[in-house]
């Protein structure tokens, strides 16, 4: 396998044929990073490598290709298929996830997420997802020992599905909290 961009433009032939138009657009939006041979083997005409591929997006991209099983087969299918044009390589395994370089941030270097771009991205996957009233209690997201805090205006029944949108926005393996806004700090 070679670049990533080159990787890109065969998903993409892949995708041409029949492919849906949110999955042509991941595809192209997406910033792509390959995890070269994260599982090896031997096979009888030689050594395999499998590579795992991230997709990262913008929050409201990421809403809608979560949602759409088939846009992540898509996906999934274009990227193995691109891959497997090398001979003895494969697809390990294919993520998606937010990009904080939407926010003014980097997947490589460059300042930390803030409280406020957190909070953002949180509301646009909300409201991509026509979650306006969810995307509209998102108060303050920040950064707390050991994962993601998220204040929400708003009842009791906000807080969960708050939370879950909140772990497939930033990743499954943070842990989330969902607190209240205190009443005085409300507005």
């Amino acid at each position: 396998m070679t670049d990533v961009e080159a990787l890109r433009a065969r998903a993409l032939a892949v995708t041409s044929r029949g492919a849906s138009d949110l999955t042509v657009d991941v595809l192209r939006g997406a910033l792509l990073e390959v995890e070269r041979a994260t599982r090896r083997w031997e096979g009888s005409d030689g050594e395999h490598v499998a590579h795992r591929v991230t997709l990262r997006l913008g929050a409201a991209m990421l809403a809608l290709a979560n949602r759409d099983h088939a846009v992540r087969d898509e996906l999934t299918r274009a990227i193995a298929v691109a891959i497997a044009e090398a001979p003895r390589e494969s697809l390990d395994h294919l993520e998606l996830r937010w990009s904080e370089a939407e926010s003014g941030g980097s997947a490589y270097r460059g300042p930390t997420p803030t409280s406020t771009t957190r909070a953002r991205a949180l509301r646009d996957y909300l409201a991509a997802l026509g979650e306006h009233a969810l995307a509209g209690a998102v108060d303050e997201v920040s950064e707390a020992a050991g994962g993601v805090h998220v204040r929400v205006v708003g009842g009791e029944s906000d807080r969960a599905p708050i939370g879950e949108h909140a772990r497939a926005l930033f990743g499954p393996g943070i842990a989330i909290t969902v607190v209240p806004t205190p009443p005085e700090s409300a507005g």
